[in-house]
């Protein structure tokens, strides 16, 4: 027997369905746009379910994406309109992020050459490189202002949500005269963005698959593995059909660029590896009842009077009893058929670790 059958973990998967736990799956998403129409076809093809799969493209999150886009730097030629002398810099563009949904454009010029000795150089020329000659300014250049506008929607038949306007972008130019070309390379940028936003409107991207990982994850009772969140997660045995056909896709979307990567590994069922899963479903249950418990301490936080302090736990009473029937329902059941224990992970003796955290255990104590 390999080393690797005496841990519990098998380089490939030919042991009998009855002899695994089930499998190991770890992923690094990269940066993709892929066609709408194009993935999902795939995903009709590969018959994957509709409530796992992504939402709709939103205009807010291409245009957040495409302005981000714009940040680059790089060497540009410059033209003096009068003498015709090319002067070179390395520009670099700068994305500041705004309240709202808006993002504030801005270069920032180190000076190259102008082709010429110093003493050659015209003394309007001189004036105008008189922010930059020593080789780099202290402050970035505001360009631009670009802002995301909604759609503006109203009521159509069948109470339907009808775009009266679409989504756009606008522009306010921050500079006041027109140096070196920045009038230009502002215009330049906003069709940059302009063309990159009609693009990922129609485009899925990276931050769609990792949602829908997310809530694939979810579904088959997945649970990060030696408690690595976001890391490597195991998959009962029962999902792996469901984690197929992800897996088909990823790979399908990732063939043009080869930087996507995810691994899977079937995990032997033996006593060891029972004991590692018990311990991380503990934990993963242990987090689940911190993150109620933080929640249910922001809303006690609000709360301001005794009329309000009623009110939410008339709430919360309903609310606990919700969230404790899910937890059985779902890893507390799982967990326990799977690996034939019964798993120690109870709301009573969760210890919480912070005030906040004891007061929101207090308050729903009281509730039962």
């Amino acid at each position: 027997m390999s080393i690797f059958k005496r841990m519990g973990v098998l380089l490939d998967d030919t042991l009998p369905d009855d002899q695994k736990l089930g499998y190991l799956i770890g992923i690094i998403h990269t940066e993709i746009n892929v066609p709408v129409a194009e993935l999902d076809a795939l995903m009709d093809q590969l018959d994957f379910p509709k409530g796992l799969r992504p939402e709709n493209p939103r205009s807010v999150f291409a245009f957040q994406t495409a302005v981000r886009n714009l940040t680059q730097k790089k060497t540009e030629t410059f033209t003096d309109p009068g003498s015709g002398l090319e002067m070179r810099f390395l520009v670099e563009y700068f994305v500041d992020i705004l309240p709202g949904d808006a993002r504030q454009l801005s270069r920032k010029i180190q000076y190259q050459s102008t082709g010429l000795n110093n003493a050659d150089i015209p003394e309007d020329i001189k004036k105008q490189l008189a922010i930059y000659v020593e080789r780099t300014q202290k402050e970035p250049e505001k360009m631009a202002i670009f802002e995301f506008v909604p759609a503006v929607t109203e009521k159509g038949e069948n109470d339907e949500e009808v775009i009266k306007e679409p989504a756009r972008i606008t522009k306010t130019n921050l500079f006041q005269e027109n140096n070196l070309s920045i009038a230009e390379q502002t215009e330049e940028k906003y069709e940059e963005l302009k063309r990159e936003y009609a693009l990922l409107t129609e485009c899925y991207t990276d931050r769609y698959l990792k949602r829908m990982w997310q809530r694939l994850l979810d579904s088959v009772y997945a649970i990060p593995y030696m408690l690595a969140n976001g890391g490597v997660y195991f998959v009962p045995k029962e999902g792996k059909e469901l984690a197929d056909k992800f897996i088909t896709m990823f790979q399908e979307v990732h063939k043009r660029d080869g930087q996507g990567i995810l691994r899977i590994l079937p995990i032997i069922d033996t006593e060891q590896q029972r004991m590692y899963i018990q311990h991380d479903v503990e934990k993963r249950i242990n987090e689940k009842y911190e993150q109620f418990l933080k929640k249910t301490g922001e809303q006690l936080d609000t709360l301001t009077s005794p009329d309000d302090v009623q009110k939410m736990k008339e709430r919360y009473a309903e609310r606990k009893g919700e969230f404790e029937s899910e937890l059985q329902d779902t890893l507390i059941r799982q967990y326990s058929e799977l690996l034939h224990v019964r798993i120690n992970a109870k709301f009573e003796t969760f210890v919480p670790t912070s005030d906040r955290l004891k007061a929101a255990k207090e308050f729903l104590a009281d509730l039962n």
